[in-house]
């Protein structure tokens, strides 16, 4: 019951969040840390709160400042939940993180620093800067583990926690997935970051739905439901994260296009190779509408 009672406050709270800033982008990043993380209600909804405060400073509000809401939210959450019921959802977190695919999408998750956190309080030479900084160190450490079969052994050791076994023997998720999001930076505008968050929370989508949900395969180990969540969870977050002012500056014809190009790149392409397709489909997309 009070669990029941904990998800209810903080769906009221969401949902009064998502009215008072007029958009749908804390709700669907609350969501996909459900998706995560589990029946941790309020765990997700704090998570949401410390990666949108950066944006939301942003959003022209009533308020002086969107930081004033959402610490004010952070604090009533502190002070009506912090106990028992708190506690439980930290445990039902830890073991939910022990299992490998939910670990590695909450480390995958990890990446929306760069557009949630970097970009919007930075700027975008700072937000490309680092991607790029980030991106050549591990291309570099991809030809030292090609090289040195040791350093390849210790390397895939200590990153086993969040790496997949045939990843010992190839390219790691994570290189692809910066390295896309490094190139993703070259594009013009806000085009960069808004590919890197439609990629992060579409995959996750697609992954969780089609592993937990999916029965239906059509091709490759992907689902009707992995590949109907990513199309959705695309769609979804394009839109909802393009409406904020920090992300402002790309059409909705270019949103749209660009959220379907990362959900044919997802199908397409083999499961190893999407981390990198889909941030490049996405943004090739909406640069495409920019152009024209």
């Amino acid at each position: 019951m009070s669990n029941l009672k904990s998800m209810l406050c903080v769906f009221l709270l969401l949902l009064s969040l998502c009215l008072f800033i007029q958009n749908a982008a804390p709700l669907v990043l609350f969501i996909t840390f459900l998706l995560v993380l589990g029946n941790v209600p309020m765990a997700a909804f704090i998570l949401t709160c410390l990666f949108m405060a950066f944006s939301l400073r942003f959003q022209p509000v009533s308020l002086p400042s969107g930081w004033f809401f959402v610490i004010a939210v952070l604090v009533f959450m502190v002070a009506s939940f912090w106990g028992h019921a708190f506690l439980k959802e930290l445990d039902n977190a830890k073991r939910r993180l022990e299992i490998f695919l939910y670990r590695r999408k909450l480390y995958r998750m990890m990446g929306l620093v760069f557009p949630l956190v970097i970009f919007p309080t930075l700027g975008r030479s700072a937000y490309q800067c680092s991607l790029i900084t980030l991106g050549s160190i591990l291309v570099g450490v991809e030809l030292l583990r090609w090289r040195s079969p040791s350093f390849n052994e210790r390397f895939c050791n200590f990153f086993s926690k969040v790496s997949k076994e045939e990843e010992r023997l190839s390219v790691t998720g994570t290189t692809m997935y910066l390295t896309s999001a490094a190139l993703t930076s070259f594009f013009p505008g806000v085009i960069g970051p808004l590919s890197l968050i439609i990629v992060t929370i579409g995959d996750a989508w697609a992954v969780l739905i089609g592993a937990n949900w999916g029965k239906k395969v059509i091709r490759r180990g992907k689902t009707v439901e992995g590949t109907a969540a990513c199309v959705f969870s695309c769609l979804m977050s394009a839109l909802a994260f393009g409406s904020l002012e920090v992300f402002h500056g790309v059409s909705i014809s270019a949103i749209v296009l660009g959220a379907i190009g990362a959900s044919a790149a997802e199908l397409l392409t083999e499961g190893k190779y999407d981390n990198f397709t889909m941030a490049v489909a996405a943004a090739l997309s909406m640069y495409g509408v920019w152009v024209l």
